[in-house]
């Protein structure tokens, strides 16, 4: 429901802090984006692990040029979601209304990539539910992409 409550507040002339997923449809999210937009108003959307202290100081370092050109980043999350956690409430686990752990868990990854290293395209891809058949999402996800900027753009 974040695309609906963020639209109506933007309408209202609000600017709106959105917990994470920003939606789980990339339509839902460009409309939000295009209502902000429309209503000169912003849309922050919670992802505060970019500010944590090591991901700060990775940022000075890439800034300083001192960790050199990087042609390879490796991120590897190992969170999970045990079924009790998926038993707390009915929206967890759901396509709709969680969007699974790519979207709630391992969008914090993702955002410090793009954060430290500029927009990734992914050229290729695969998910999949190994441990959890009690939703209808998948757990693990694995991707190749390229797009690192260009050494000395940090």
């Amino acid at each position: 429901m974040h695309a609906l409550h963020t639209i109506a507040a933007l309408r209202k002339g609000y600017h709106v802090i959105c917990e994470k997923p920003m939606a789980t449809r990339s339509e839902d999210s460009a409309q939000m984006i295009l209502e902000a937009e429309n209503a000169q108003r912003t849309i922050f959307v919670v992802k505060q692990n970019r500010y944590n202290e090591p991901v700060q100081q990775v940022k000075q370092l890439l800034q300083q040029g001192i960790l050199g050109k990087p042609y390879l980043i490796n991120v590897n999350c190992f969170w999970n979601r045990n079924a009790d956690y998926y038993q707390e409430s009915s929206w967890r686990g759901t396509r709709m209304q969680d969007g699974g752990c790519l979207f709630t868990q391992f969008s914090h990854f993702v955002d410090i990539l793009y954060y430290l290293f500029g927009p990734v395209h992914t050229k290729s891809g695969m998910v999949r539910n190994f441990a959890h058949p009690y939703t209808e999402l998948e757990d693990s996800g694995v991707f190749n992409g390229n797009g690192l900027r260009s050494f000395g753009e940090f």
